[in-house]
């Protein structure tokens, strides 16, 4: 059986990720709160689009569209329960 940290180390080669091992005191100040099981992450902004251009844009591409509305999503990794 695999361990997890050599999936891990997997993924990010294969995804040409980097990874930086940091101080604790460092991390903590990165996350902003100790529930960060160890590691954190630097990642882009999501992108924000105008609902009704956007719906616009998709008909005039013929394109069968499919739109998913997450109404009330307050913490992303609940994003992953659907």
């Amino acid at each position: 059986m695999r361990s997890l940290f050599y999936e891990f180390d997997k993924l990010i080669k294969e995804k040409k990720l980097t990874i930086n091992i940091i101080a604790n005191e460092k991390r903590n100040r990165l996350s902003k709160n100790y529930n960060d099981y160890g590691a954190v992450d630097k990642i882009s902004p999501i992108d924000i689009y105008d609902l009704e251009k956007l719906i616009e844009d998709t008909m005039k591409s013929n394109k069968i569209p499919l739109f998913l509305v997450l109404d009330t999503l307050f913490d992303v990794r609940d994003f992953g329960a659907f």
